[in-house]
């Protein structure tokens, strides 16, 4: 018999906090994809 570990993540009520997670992990992800592009425009040679 194998033991099975069950997470579960507490859901803010809030609507204020609700939004403010969505929020949160928008700017988490922008922040990634400007990261990405940075790091892709500096590592390409630039043609001259």
């Amino acid at each position: 018999m194998k033991s099975v570990s069950v997470v579960v993540l507490a859901r803010p009520k809030s609507p204020i906090l609700r939004s403010h997670l969505a929020l949160s992990s928008r700017l988490l992800g922008l922040r990634s994809l400007c990261k990405t592009f940075a790091e892709c425009t500096y590592f390409n040679p630039r043609s001259s």
